[in-house]
């Protein structure tokens, strides 16, 4: 039955509810909704067509993030990169809403400015529910801010990005890392990709929490949710803090460190913990926090002015970021190397180094894991120290059998 690679996927959860499936399928016969956890899943209503499952067996980022090829310039842990520079938005308000500086947001607003695309398709802020996050088709400035500040929750982006290729008109795409590798395996079997998607832009991402944590954010800061007009993770400073607007116009907040690591990290999505790419290793730009490091090592969270690291990974990136720069849009202190993002990122890094560990431990208990390129993974293992490979495989073996038996009682 051509329906089964949905079942695949969510048999082993590795769902990563982009909404990919849908815009090919068609929202008749699949259509993504929240589900009683709090992610977004596909539904099947009828039988797929046998050509759209084959589709959706080769693009899934649930099951395939891998490169057509992986070159000697391929980084084992930060993929393919051009340049590594850190910088911000020249714009002060730009600068001030986005969540690291708000580079990735200058971005696109030159691209629009200068007319270089017709529209931005990124992600904001729900119109109807401020806990839900929804797709923007964003041609100007203010569209642009409207979509600054993470949005650490379950959105769909491309559950209508086959429609918007018969549309007229150029556009840049801002997504998750998973949703760019998606889109680069989609263009392969539709070429409007390549024509109608000037440029696509990531950031580093370490998963989507359910929408569950957004609501015990909420509840801890002592609101009723029907008492909320807008929510938002970050932004409006560096790191910026987790606000709840009342309807009343006042603000309750939470610190970044607090609502990332005590209540939404926790609830990221299983197949977020088993991501081969974090980085955005299929995008022209990715951006990402440039934290200071305190003494001890970790990231120091106390409010500056943000900064980020701009990744740009291949000639076009690279024309991409000059051009920005010399436009004014943004600003550049220091290029670095990849040690630098190293220290600063180092959970990606051992995310990376001990993937290969993990997914043997899942095959072990006969799980299925995401494709990725094999030989990139050896190289990052390689750079893991005995403890936390063996570390890793023993955690992944009892969370996998954890999920498994959870998803019997589902």
């Amino acid at each position: 039955m051509s329906s089964n690679i949905i079942k695949l996927v969510e048999k082993n959860n590795l769902c990563t509810g982009c909404g990919l499936c849908e815009s090919i399928a068609g929202a008749s016969n699949i259509k993504v909704a929240m589900n009683d956890e709090g992610y977004l899943r596909p539904k099947i209503y009828n039988e797929l067509k046998l050509l759209d499952s084959e589709v959706i067996k080769d693009v899934c980022p649930g099951l395939n993030v891998s490169h057509a090829t992986a070159s000697k310039d391929h980084h084992p842990l930060w993929g393919v990169v051009d340049t590594i520079s850190i910088g911000a938005a020249s714009d002060s308000e730009v600068r001030l809403k986005g969540s690291s500086g708000g580079v990735l947001s200058a971005i696109q607003i030159y691209l629009l400015e200068e007319k270089i695309v017709d529209y931005v398709v990124n992600t904001c802020v729900g119109d109807e529910n401020p806990f839900d996050t929804q797709v923007n088709i964003a041609k100007n400035r203010v569209e642009i801010l409207k979509a600054t500040g993470s949005r650490y929750s379950p959105s769909a982006p491309l559950n209508t990005i086959v429609s918007l290729l018969d549309r007229p008109g150029t556009f840049a795409f801002v997504g998750k890392p998973c949703d760019v590798a998606a889109l680069r395996r989609l263009a392969k079997h539709d070429k409007r990709i390549d024509d109608k998607i000037k440029y696509m832009l990531s950031f580093m991402c370490a998963g989507v929490p359910s929408k569950e944590g957004t609501l015990k954010i909420v509840k801890d800061l002592g609101v009723e949710e029907s008492e909320v007009k807008d929510f938002r993770y970050r932004g409006d400073g560096w790191p910026g803090s987790a606000t709840v607007t009342l309807k009343d116009d006042t603000t309750r907040s939470m610190s970044y460190e607090e609502s990332w690591r005590y209540v939404l990290s926790p609830r990221v999505q299983w197949r977020c913990k088993l991501c081969p790419d974090g980085t955005g290793e299929f995008a022209d730009i990715t951006g990402a926090d440039a934290w200071h490091v305190a003494e001890d090592g970790s990231p120091d969270f106390s409010e500056r002015d943000g900064q980020s690291f701009i990744i740009s990974r291949n000639r076009v990136g690279q024309n991409l970021l000059e051009q920005c720069i010399k436009s004014g849009y943004i600003n550049v202190s220091s290029e670095v190397d990849c040690s630098r993002v190293e220290k600063v990122q180092f959970h990606q890094a051992y995310r990376k180094k001990t993937l290969l560990f993990r997914f043997l431990a899942l095959r072990l208990i006969g799980l299925a894991v995401p494709r990725y390129n094999t030989n990139i993974l050896l190289k990052a293992t390689m750079l893991a120290t005995p403890v936390s490979l063996l570390r890793s495989f023993a955690g992944t073996v009892r969370r996998g059998f954890k999920m498994r038996e959870n998803r019997k009682n589902v």
